[in-house]
């Protein structure tokens, strides 16, 4: 209840004022102001409304008749304000019900609500059972039998971020009338208040605009980010913890992953590295030599809307004696026993509690990497989740391997965004990058594994489009370069991307491929303009640049 009487209010379609009267007498706000798209003389059908306004006019409470909701920056008394909070409760287009007034209703609220929305405002609006179409709802109704309120909102801009039971008791005297016009009373039970707030806009790219794209630039903004630098950043803090912690058990040394800014490895790459550090190791005092840095994957077939992932990898110093052998199965245990305090630090006791896990690598291969082959799969689990986060190499069996010196090291590589995503409930792997403030600042800057995500965008919209298109003749189609065009331009909209038909025309040899490309923001508001428009560009530049026949 708090939130809802915090700074500027504004209260929109009260009727009789009861809401507005409810809340000045028992919730104390500072500042309200309260309209009513009733007039002098149709108020007058609310038995108590002159009453109510008569009162909180004496209170100093700004109060105005014959006031559109749908057109609320065109009041001067209200254009000239920035409101922290704007409450719609029980919205209605009047008459009997219709789903299509109704969402024009809400779509046209929502519009004209934010041009007088503080910065850090929230949008309220109080729904009854069913209407909001959300999952919150009990019993949920089927989408296009709603008011599809989360739709209509991120036509504004804006993103559920709270929903919340209605409480007719919060509000004693309130009276929820309205009902198809009349002085009637809405059916409450199950009603649900949806608190919106402002996001980050997405922008649609011009074709004209567009270059020519090449996978050397897919993800560069992920790259050039660096998110293992920034130290408000939960995965800079989940780093340095580890770091610290592997420190304690072992001398340690941190070596560079890249030499310039904005550069990123493969895994081949990464153990290009490890190949480095375990060879330098033979003259150093140090027993861990650990890399940090994005990793590249991408596997052929498979769209990932953001394949760089964030790694440490590491090798330690073990000679090729029993005793070394010896010490392989040790260092793994305390590794193990290092990322289970990391993920428990702060944890209550008596709390479903994170366990990781080192398992055998089942399938054995004769084939060594570096002259080490995998030996054991990271795992960890939480509740319902458990995750491959990390894997750990053993010297190999074969004396004669190659690139291998006098001193062989075990080596490891984890996955630090898989196990923050894991450990803390981030769904989306794609918040990881999110500029959005309320991700970071949710983290403590010590034991982050501690603190579980609290989503700010709740049930994002999803859309999909197919697209179609005939191969160019004589030319290789590059799947992973379609890929990358889409990373490109969708700016983080897309989830997936799925092959759904491939057809060889019999009489041209043609072939054509259909595509259903799945838009979701995890962060942002997407509204369904948007994505038909981002995907209409991505068709283009396929086209253009792909020699490609669009169908």
């Amino acid at each position: 209840m708090d939130s809802v009487v915090e700074g500027n209010i504004l209260l929109v379609g009260d009727g009789d004022f009861s809401l507005t009267t409810s809340l000045l007498r028992y919730h104390s706000p500072q500042h309200i102001t309260t309209t009513s798209l009733e007039t002098e003389s149709s108020i007058l059908k609310h038995k108590d409304a002159l009453l109510n306004r008569e009162r909180l006019a004496k209170q100093g409470v700004q109060v105005l008749l014959d006031v559109d909701g749908c057109r609320l920056n065109s009041y001067p008394a209200i254009r000239k304000q920035s409101f922290q909070r704007i409450i719609f409760n029980f919205p209605h287009a009047g008459g009997k019900s219709n789903h299509k007034k109704n969402r024009k209703l809400l779509d046209d609220f929502f519009r004209s609500a934010v041009n007088i929305l503080a910065p850090q405002g929230h949008v309220m609006v109080t729904l009854c059972k069913g209407q909001g179409g959300t999952p919150a709802d009990r019993p949920q109704r089927a989408w296009p039998d709603s008011w599809q309120v989360v739709s209509m909102a991120a036509n504004a801009g804006l993103i559920l971020s709270e929903i919340h039971p209605f409480h007719p008791g919060d509000f004693p005297g309130y009276l929820c009338t309205g009902f198809r016009s009349q002085d009637k009373w809405f059916h409450i039970d199950g009603a649900l208040t949806h608190m919106f707030t402002r996001a980050a806009p997405i922008s649609v790219p011009k074709i004209s605009d567009v270059p020519a794209i090449s996978r050397a630039h897919d993800c560069q903004d992920k790259i050039n980010r660096n998110l293992l630098a920034e130290p408000d950043h939960p995965l800079y803090t989940l780093t340095e913890e580890l770091t610290d912690k592997l420190t304690k058990y072992w001398s340690t040394r941190v070596i560079a992953h890249g030499d310039t800014v904005g550069e990123v490895t493969t895994v081949n790459h990464t153990l290009d590295v490890l190949k480095f550090m375990l060879r330098d190791s033979v003259n150093s005092s140090a027993e861990l030599f650990v890399t940090r840095g994005p990793v590249w994957k991408d596997s052929p077939g498979v769209f990932q809307a953001v394949p760089v992932y964030l790694e440490m990898s590491g090798v330690f110093r073990v000679r090729r004696t029993p005793v070394g052998c010896n010490q392989t199965e040790e260092w793994t245990s305390k590794l193990r026993a290092v990322l289970q305090e990391i993920c428990i630090n702060g944890q209550p006791v008596d709390t479903n509690q994170t366990v990781v896990r080192i398992c055998d690598e089942k399938e054995k291969s004769n084939a060594s990497v570096l002259g080490l082959t995998l030996a054991h799969r990271i795992f960890i689990e939480k509740g319902n989740c458990t995750t491959e986060f990390g894997k750990v190499y053993f010297p190999s069996a074969d004396d004669n391997a190659q690139d291998v010196d006098s001193e062989l090291g075990m080596a490891f590589r984890l996955s630090l965004d898989k196990l923050l995503c894991c450990v803390c409930g981030i769904v989306d792997r794609r918040m990881l990058w999110s500029s959005d403030s309320r991700f970071s600042s949710q983290f403590p800057k010590t034991a982050v594994c501690s603190h579980p995500f609290k989503p700010f965008s709740l049930y994002p919209m999803t859309y999909s489009h197919d697209m179609s298109f005939w191969e160019c003749p004589g030319v290789e189609f590059d799947e992973m370069l379609y890929f990358c065009v889409i990373r490109v331009l969708s700016g983080e909209t897309i989830w997936d991307v799925t092959l759904i038909d491939r057809y060889k025309d019999e009489d041209t040899g043609r072939v054509s491929r259909c595509y259903r490309l799945t838009f979701q923001s995890c962060d942002r508001a997407l509204s369904y303009s948007t994505s038909w428009q981002i995907q209409s560009i991505i068709r283009l530049a396929v086209a253009e640049q792909m020699a490609v026949t669009l169908r």
